[in-house]
């Protein structure tokens, strides 16, 4: 039996998250099986908590639910999918309402979100994410960061790793236009570093032919500390993280999204370093 909000923000369970008749779209019943169950639900749960963070430090306020859904899934507007031929308006809007409500209800049990029932843009981080971001920031203090000033070394390390806009166009061998569109929503994340001059950081880059661009880049540029430059974003990707072990061995980065590996991970460590999520 799912659980969901009602209609009135209530958290009382109900029998169904979505009205049977008509029938739920097989595509609704997959991706909310892979939101509120088992690995997966973990991962979304993270990335709609973190967004949640973000948005609640830009307007001090929390997002709506479908902000939220609509920034998970932006190639549908925050629904499974688009619009069934069989459904009424009133099944659509009651289908994306129960849908949203269900899965909010589910991370906020695993402690991801939390939100007081009927109450608007009340949405903000869970207990288990806080708590991340929390340790996080505690282990950097005890480490003895901040790191020190960056040496012109570094500097010139750091450039040379990076791409200018017209690399990067011939690196995804895609356009300037789609570059610019990509920047701009989020997908590619460039830093400024000097007048109209941007650097797009060598640790977006996949060496995998067939998937350019690493998973994540949106989840964890939006947690990046606005005052890092080119050369402290650089040092931060290609060092060896305590949080991020695999096989045992900690990783930097850079090779953890290299593996495939959760981008969550990064962007709470990330967050430890500008610990203020209001």
């Amino acid at each position: 039996m799912a659980t969901a909000m009602t209609n009135t923000g209530s958290r009382a369970p109900v029998r169904r998250w979505i009205s049977t008749k008509p029938p739920t779209p097989l595509a609704w019943s997959v991706l909310f099986a892979e939101l509120t169950d088992g690995e997966s639900a973990k991962q979304w749960g993270l990335a709609a908590g973190l967004f949640i963070v973000h948005h609640r430090r830009r307007h001090a306020h929390g997002p709506t639910f479908s902000e939220v859904f609509e920034h998970l899934l932006p190639e549908t507007r925050g629904v499974p999918s688009h619009a069934v031929e069989d459904w009424t308006g009133q099944d659509w809007y009651l289908a994306r309402h129960r849908f949203r409500m269900a899965v909010v209800f589910a991370w906020s049990r695993m402690g991801y979100v939390d939100y007081d029932p009927g109450v608007a843009r009340s949405l903000r981080p869970g207990r288990r994410l806080t708590g991340l971001i929390e340790r996080n920031e505690r282990i950097r203090s005890l480490a003895g960061e901040p790191t020190p000033p960056e040496s012109k070394a570094l500097q010139r390390v750091a450039m040379n790793a990076s791409l200018n806009p017209e690399q990067a166009v011939t690196r995804l061998h895609t356009t300037r236009r789609f570059i610019d569109r990509a920047t701009k929503a989020g997908f590619l994340h460039a830093v400024e570093v000097a007048d109209n001059e941007v650097r797009y950081p060598a640790w977006q880059f996949s060496p995998d032919r067939n998937k350019p661009v690493v998973d994540g880049v949106r989840l964890i540029a939006s947690s990046i500390p606005a005052e890092w430059t080119l050369a402290t974003i650089h040092r931060f990707f290609t060092t060896p993280r305590a949080g991020l072990k695999s096989k045992r061995q900690a990783q930097s980065p850079v090779r953890w999204l290299n593996l495939g590996r959760n981008p969550a991970a990064i962007a709470i460590i990330l967050e430890g370093y500008s610990y203020d999520i209001g």
